[in-house]
């Protein structure tokens, strides 16, 4: 019983391999030492570079493969790896600065809600003040290009303030590495579909029922947010292209000019037209407000009533000048005109962060 119990085979030949004298292992003397340090660069064995230079062919130099088997740990072609690691790099990029941004949305609700505020007060005194001139199609066309001018110059001048805000923090972000896109659309997206729709629904919630239009509120949004909509862009890209200290007066300047001077309300386009003078029809073309006061008075004209038609029809399309199937036209212009601006903003975002 005291007798110690035998060893298993296994242990026996693991134990026997140890013990033997390993005809590989090196003995670390003074003389492997002096011959490791004198290399031809006067650098030891383990201070090679961390990124050692490959040898290239006359064909061009060929990029390590990764364990995944391809380029950058894709499946596919190199071509398609380098494309599709940088979209899903690109796109992790826009999710955490919209996270951010989102966030710093958040933590402004106190001065976005004096935003809100001034807007809905802004929209309370033009409905009073224009509440009696809604008598006829000339009536609503003053009810709302006023108001309309007033809501361009307000969104033009809060869509240079959104860009100027951030320029340098961007510009240390761009340099690091980041997306000149990502930052751009992460912050443009977040306030156009935010900040341009939260304004626009206070400003018609008020104005509409106040100046008593006889087009639905529906219709009213849909061409207020159309404005917000064309002169934030304009805003935008005014605060990428321009430097700070003439950005914001750039863009009120043009959004005045374009809201309240070539409007086609006075003098209108019915008299421009009969006097030949197709240089202003010219000049009035990119304005905002001309298209958006036509596709208003449009659909105000047709819900109006049918006691007084033929007379709205004939002050619609003879002393106005606007055609009867005008709306689709005005309102197009609006969305498209901002997606133009922000196109032309984000290149201009993109070469001012690179500069």
């Amino acid at each position: 019983a005291g007798a110690a119990a035998p060893a298993e085979p296994g242990v026996e030949v693991e134990l026997s391999q140890l013990s033997k004298p390993d005809p590989l292992r090196r003995t670390v003397t003074a003389d492997s030492v002096a011959s490791s340090v004198d290399t031809p660069h006067g650098r030891t064995a383990s201070q090679k570079p961390l990124i050692q230079r490959q040898d290239t062919s006359s064909q061009g130099a060929v990029p390590r493969k990764h364990q995944g088997g391809c380029f950058g740990g894709c499946g596919g072609p190199e071509g398609a790896c380098d494309m599709r690691g940088g979209v899903y790099q690109w796109s992790r990029q826009f999710l955490l600065l919209l996270r951010r941004d989102s966030v710093k949305w958040v933590r402004e609700i106190p001065v976005k809600g004096l935003d809100f505020i001034s807007i809905s007060i802004i929209a309370a005194v033009l409905g009073l003040v224009k509440r009696g001139d809604n008598v006829n199609l000339q009536g609503a066309l003053a009810s709302v290009y006023i108001s309309y001018m007033f809501l361009g110059v307000l969104s033009a001048v809060w869509g240079v303030q959104l860009i100027s805000k951030d320029l340098r923090l961007s510009q240390r972000e761009a340099g690091s590495s980041v997306s000149s896109s990502a930052l751009f659309l992460s912050v443009t997206g977040l306030n156009s579909c935010v900040d341009v729709l939260l304004r626009c629904l206070m400003f018609t919630v008020l104005y509409h029922p106040i100046v008593g239009l006889k087009m639905p509120w529906a219709d009213f949004f849909n061409g207020t947010f159309g404005v917000g909509w064309s002169c934030s862009g304009l805003g935008y890209l005014a605060g990428a292209a321009l430097p700070e200290n003439t950005s914001q007066v750039f863009a009120v300047a043009v959004t005045f000019l374009m809201g309240g001077v070539l409007n086609g309300v006075s003098p209108t386009l019915a008299s421009i037209r009969d006097a030949g003078n197709n240089v202003y029809l010219w000049l009035m073309s990119p304005s905002y407000n001309r298209w958006a006061a036509q596709a208003m008075v449009i659909k105000e004209y047709e819900h109006s009533g049918e006691a007084n038609k033929l007379v709205e029809k004939l002050e619609l399309t003879v002393q106005l000048g606007y055609p009867e199937n005008g709306f689709l036209a005005g309102i197009l212009f609006l969305y498209v005109s901002g997606a133009v601006f922000r196109l032309i903003a984000l290149f201009a975002y993109h070469r001012r962060m690179r500069g």
